[in-house]
């Protein structure tokens, strides 16, 4: 597997260099030897002493190694904010969108995942800079340059200085000049335990640029880093993020998700169905999902027919959109020291929208009446108007400006923007998946919880009385449970996680191992006054923090990812592969609506014929007239149950005629037709009225049977009333006292029985 997934990722490779080659080309036109700052954090002046003079960030263009670097680590997301408020200091907002491009578009959200795509595929199918370079780049050279170009302002004396401490200071100058040595990083590589931790920590890609910059700047054991001493290692870390990061990280996500699928169709019975037995399942869930529609009659009033037609005109719904997106936009512009024709231009228009709006309510009221409410969309758009609408009249009432009304106001135009998915199907699909995915997610949520739980628990037990430091601050702690349950929330999400865990693994100068409990302790009592935290770290914080990070920040939340994934997966199953496309839907969804206008879900089981033949094929008849005999055969295939008052029901027909459109196309037989019946009865059951015992089928062949009886019976009375009429004749013929013929009635009633139980064998052939 491991093999393959290399195999693959090959062109992937390729593909990721030229990336990050072009954008860190980029970055150097665009950025090179701009992101200078003075003392005051301002862009320098284009003077060469201002210019020498400047800061630098470590994360810059200035040269295409660090440019490799830098757009690498905007593209794992680490800490690029940073990086992308300087390029702003430098070169203004305009910098901006190439950061925005790079990180959004084109670099984490889509390059990273495509490279989570292609491992995830597997599962589903089973050179060096010279010396003179370096040297070229030490600061030493550049004071020696800077004294070439400024000879009189250059200060040697100060230069002579910072030579000997760059090229001199050691620990043991250090230690002679009564100075504390301490480690750059608290991560580090001094033995196979530190080094394992420190690679773990860079697996996570969380503050792996600061290890990768510290180790560009050390020099050998007990010496004075320099800055940018040794470039090589950016190739090294870059490397080991693709490898360790990217590949096997990602690799690890892969099995989760992959047996998270396989169990799933264990528990869930899929691995026992066949494919075709899986789309009728897929079919079914489609077509439990739709309903009967209601058609809205034109209204016999004038002024409610000429609402009617103008906002039954697509024009006025694209004007309605547009004047939603404008408003947003609108209320988007809004900044802090906007100018006083700008505040009134906003308000002028905002209250515009809401004219707009309202009338287009009350239009669509007028229209449709009590229709109006029957669509979510409408009572979603009256509610945000009627809450506008009073909000603003409460403030137009009151002298002084209440400020939550006019956030409340705020956010309610804003909330319109969601009438945009009504119109775009690629953002209902976003949002089937996760109403699909919301039962899976609080699921993963309740577990995710529990652990929670025992990890707070915990850590309230071990690291309460730790002593506060940069990272373990009065928001980010121990001391508490809620306090607890919010850290490691932010742990999972890993935010500077490894940090936390040095400080609370860590012992500062002074500190008590284990002290008691003081309610007056900073952090328990926080009063004026409170005695400071001097509590030890605990080494435990090492396990802690790892398989915290193991089990949630990896397994836990890659769950939910596989949770989203496997919904998302089944909309496009639904929408590409399923044989029931929307269109048959909705026109089945029409069709109905001619023959049950008002949307009760019932027609009558007489106009079940008619149904049928307006039904386009593949899931009706429409241009193929049957036969009695052959719609006879095809409800019984149905085996559509039947309601009270002779009714059959909107899904039980969907649903049954979906199946038989299956059968007989792909000529399958999926089950037995019992269970057929009980699982459509039982989608049905779900309205008001109660069904019977009998079923559609069994209607048809007792109306048939009544039918051939009822011309049996006119039949029979006409038959008789001829003998009738020919035994009088016969009489009026013969002599006064005619004899009585004991065969007359046999000769008249005994072929007509006969015919009885023939009509009955004709019937059953049918059935």
């Amino acid at each position: 597997m491991i093999g393959r997934a290399f195999a693959s990722i090959g062109n992937f490779g390729v593909l990721l260099f030229l990336f990050i080659y072009i954008f860190a080309l980029m970055g150097m036109q665009f950025f090179g030897n701009t992101m200078r700052f003075d003392d005051q954090g301002y862009p320098t002046p284009h003077t060469v002493d201002a210019f020498w003079n400047g800061t630098v960030p470590r994360s810059n263009f200035d040269t295409l190694p660090w440019a490799i670097a830098t757009v690498f680590q905007v593209i794992t997301g680490d800490n690029w904010s940073a990086v992308l408020y300087d390029a702003i200091r430098g070169n203004g907002m305009i910098a901006s969108l190439y950061f925005i491009i790079l990180q959004v578009m084109l670099g984490d959200f889509v390059l990273m995942n495509l490279f989570l795509a292609l491992l995830l595929d597997n599962f589903a199918t089973r050179s060096e800079h010279s010396t003179t370079e370096i040297q070229a780049k030490s600061p030493g050279v550049l004071i020696k340059r800077r004294s070439k170009i400024s000879p009189i302002e250059a200060n040697k004396q100060r230069i002579i200085r910072r030579m000997v401490v760059a090229q001199l200071t050691s620990q043991y100058v250090c230690e002679c000049w009564g100075a504390a040595w301490k480690p750059v990083l608290s991560k580090n590589f001094d033995n196979v335990g530190s080094a394992m931790l420190t690679f773990f920590i860079l697996s996570t890609s969380e503050n792996w640029s600061e290890i990768m910059k510290a180790a560009c700047n050390a020099t050998s054991p007990g010496m004075q880093p320099i800055v940018n001493h040794n470039e090589v290692w950016i190739v090294f870390f870059i490397a080991f993020m693709v490898v360790g990061s990217f590949f096997v990280m990602n690799v690890f996500v892969g099995v989760i998700i992959d047996n998270f699928n396989t169990m799933k169709a264990k528990l869930g019975g899929d691995f026992l169905l066949t494919p075709e037995q899986k789309k009728w399942m897929e079919a079914q869930k489609i077509a439990k999902r739709v309903g009967p529609i209601r058609i809205l009659k034109v209204p016999a009033q004038p002024v409610r027919r000429i609402c009617f037609s103008i906002v039954r005109n697509h024009y006025f719904e694209g004007f309605i959109m547009t004047c939603i997106v404008a408003n947003a936009l609108l209320m988007a512009a809004q900044h802090f020291g906007e100018s006083t024709q700008q505040l009134k231009t906003t308000y002028v228009v905002s209250e515009l929208s809401t004219v707009i709006f309202a009338l287009e309510a009350a239009m669509k009221l007028m229209a449709y009446g009590r229709a109006y409410f029957d669509d979510n969309w409408n009572r979603f758009d009256f509610s945000v108007v009627v809450g506008t609408v009073i909000c603003t009249v409460v403030q137009v009432l009151v002298a002084n400006s209440i400020w939550t009304l006019t956030m409340l106001v705020h956010l309610m135009r804003v909330t319109r923007i969601f009438r945009l998915v009504e119109s775009s199907s690629s953002i209902r699909a976003i949002l089937s998946t996760l109403y699909i995915a919301l039962p899976g997610l609080s699921n993963i949520s309740s577990i995710l919880f529990l652990i929670l739980f025992v990890y707070g628990t915990v850590g309230v037990h071990l690291f309460a009385k730790v002593a506060l430091s940069s990272d373990i601050d009065a928001h980010a702690n121990f001391q508490t449970f809620g306090r607890s349950i919010l850290f490691l929330l932010r742990v999972a999400t890993g935010e500077s996680w490894d940090h936390c865990m040095y400080d609370l693994a860590s012992n500062v100068p002074g500190c008590v191992n284990d002290p008691p409990y003081d309610p007056n302790m900073c952090g328990f009592g926080n009063i004026e006054g409170c005695i400071p935290l001097n509590g030890c770290g605990n080494p435990v914080a090492y396990l802690f923090f790892c398989s915290f990070t193991v089990i949630v920040a990896y397994v836990m939340l890659n769950l939910t990812v596989a949770v989203v994934l496997e919904s998302f997966a089944t909309c496009q199953e639904e929408e590409e592969d399923s044989m029931l496309v929307p269109e048959l839907l909705e026109e089945f969804q029409y069709k109905w609506a001619e023959l049950d206008p008002m949307a009760t879900g019932f027609i009558k089981v007489d106009k079940l014929l008619t149904f049928v033949h307006k039904v386009a094929p593949p899931l009706g008849w429409f241009g193929i007239q049957l036969q009695m005999p052959q719609f006879f055969r095809y409800t019984r295939s149905l085996h559509l149950p039947l309601y009270e008052g002779e009714l059959v029901q909107f899904r039980d027909v969907v649903m049954a005629m979906t199946r038989e459109m299956i059968n007989t196309t792909n000529n399958w037989a999926l089950t037995d037709e019992s269970k057929l019946g009980d699982d459509v009865k039982k989608t049905g059951g779900a309205s008001n009225r109660k069904p019977t015992e009998f079923y559609a089928h069994e209607y048809f062949a007792a109306r048939y049977l009544q039918r051939r009886v009822q011309n049996w019976l006119v039949r029979k009375r006409q038959l008789e009333k001829k003998k009738t009429r020919d035994f009088i004749r016969k009489m009026k013929k013969q002599s006064k006292k005619p004899r009585k013929d004991k065969k007359h009635g046999e000769t008249l009633v005994l072929p007509m029985v006969k015919r009885v139980p023939n009509a009955l064998q004709e019937a059953s052939r049918h059935f």
